[in-house]
């Protein structure tokens, strides 16, 4: 007998898509670098132990900018995800997911 087990009823909910894809493109030019990505994710069940339902087709962009400084041994940096604020859903019965922007400062320390 094994050791695992599962209850009658078990449901696996994968809630996967059957498409989704991702293109990008990053490089650098000088001690500039960049990074912009865009995903498609196809519409598809979802099934919760609280509620079942349908996610839409989403996309999202993020975007990427990078100034290295090499005498500060540092790299001034910009983003964003979900640059159009796509105010997209996820998870079924989850909250919208919208534009985060950002700016960083990264040190490297030897």
């Amino acid at each position: 007998m094994s050791p695992f087990y599962l209850p009658d009823g078990f449901h696996t909910y994968f809630n996967t898509p059957k498409h989704k894809y991702n293109i990008g493109a990053n490089g650098q030019a000088g001690n500039l670098s960049y990074s912009v990505t865009y995903r498609w994710v196809q519409g598809h069940l979802q099934e919760m132990p609280f509620a079942v339902g349908t996610i839409r087709d989403y996309s999202t962009t993020d975007a990427y900018l990078g100034y290295a400084v090499p005498k500060l041994g540092s790299t001034f940096q910009a983003g964003v995800s979900y640059a159009f604020n796509a105010n997209n859903v996820q998870v079924f019965g989850g909250p919208q997911i919208g534009r985060l922007a950002y700016l960083g400062l990264r040190v490297d320390v030897k």
